[in-house]
């Protein structure tokens, strides 16, 4: 069997594997948020039965309209939240507990109903309705606390199903870590024996060509990978070889024409530097370089001219015809090359000279 198919098939297993532990681990938390949205609602509907409790008791105290108005919005809501509990519930199979909780806030609404019927009402004698308004309100309070108690035991139902999730995800995660583990060892266990003493060798051959030796061969002479692997390394250290030699050789031409090139330079810089003329290059009107025999000639330093317009070194006659010419040649028009002018010296004085312009790209 070629290396490759083993390879393939042991990728073929680590993506069937993590695609297994993948579904579980989205299973797992599907099942999870599932789990923790019921104990969320059963939480809100034991909230909201106590508080439906609480609105009942104000009513008792102070039988307002504002209070009844609050009293049925709850009650409202509290039978939305059943409807979710009660799906859930099927699905769970604890179904029994949602309808004795509907049952009891069936009959909580009924005696509230009576009660604040009897309240508006009014026409019977106080002793009468006294007695059925106690009558009433004692049964309101012990239904209100049954479905608190069923709500409460739903809640309780909840949390322990979530708790047995959480048990049952981390045995699958368990479970599932042992099965990678396994798939690694094996994979691990087959490229040591498959792969150990070929790349060994590749590794010995590279760090021995690394050093310089090109001439070092790795001598595999298997038809698998790792043989033609070989042999092309192989052949790229003869090439690599022969490449060496060739950049030698260029190295060498290159360092003979870097070595003319600053003797060429040096020669230069005497010419411009030990002759007698001020050599001097202007780029946009301002000094870009200037010779030192331009010093003598004016007594500025070098340091003082560059970056400085030339038209500060020109005397006021000269400035425009200097300016216009310079202009001329830039734009490609015709300009005389020669002509005389007067520069200033930094005493302040001025002296004649002949210019000598060319313009250079």
């Amino acid at each position: 069997m070629r290396i490759t198919t083993k390879l393939k098939i042991g990728v073929f297993l680590c993506v069937v594997a993590a695609f297994c532990f993948s579904a579980a681990i989205y299973w797992m938390f599907r099942e999870e948020r599932v789990v923790v949205e019921r104990v969320l609602e059963s939480s809100e509907m034991s909230e909201g039965i106590f508080q439906l409790n609480l609105l009942t008791h104000d009513f008792l105290l102070h039988p307002e309209k504002r209070i009844i108005g609050q009293w049925k919005v709850k009650y409202a809501n509290l039978g939305e939240n059943l409807d979710a509990l009660e799906l859930a519930a099927e699905a769970e199979g604890t179904d029994g507990i949602p309808d004795s909780l509907r049952k009891n806030l069936i009959g909580i609404n009924e005696l509230f109903m009576l009660l604040t019927g009897l309240q508006a009402n009014g026409k019977e004698p106080d002793e009468i309705a006294r007695e059925k308004k106690e009558r009433l309100a004692a049964q309101l309070l012990v239904k209100s606390q049954a479905a608190f108690s069923d709500a409460q035991r739903l809640h309780d139902l909840n949390i322990n199903s979530a708790r047995l999730m959480q048990e049952r995800a981390g045995l699958l995660v368990t479970l599932m870590i042992a099965v990678l583990l396994v798939i690694v060892i094996s994979m691990s266990f087959f490229i040591t024996r498959a792969f150990a003493s070929p790349m060994k060798r590749l590794r010995e051959a590279i760090e021995i060509t690394a050093n310089g030796n090109l001439d070092h061969k790795v001598g595999l002479a298997g038809k698998d990978e790792f043989g033609q692997l070989s042999r092309s390394f192989d052949e790229m250290s003869a090439r690599l070889k022969s490449s060496y030699e060739k950049l030698e050789e260029e190295y060498a031409t290159r360092r003979r024409a870097e070595d003319a090139l600053r003797e060429s330079e040096r020669k230069y810089a005497t010419l411009v530097e030990k002759g007698n003329d001020a050599i001097v290059i202007v780029q946009d009107g301002v000094f870009k370089f200037v010779s030192s025999k331009m010093r003598d000639f004016t007594g500025f330093a070098r340091e003082e001219m560059i970056g400085r317009k030339i038209t500060e070194f020109i005397t006021p006659e000269y400035s425009d015809l200097v300016m216009e010419r310079f202009r001329k040649r830039v734009a490609g028009i015709r300009a005389p090359e020669r002509y005389e002018i007067e520069i200033l010296m930094k005493d302040g004085e001025s002296i004649p000279v002949e210019v000598s312009a060319s313009l250079k790209f």
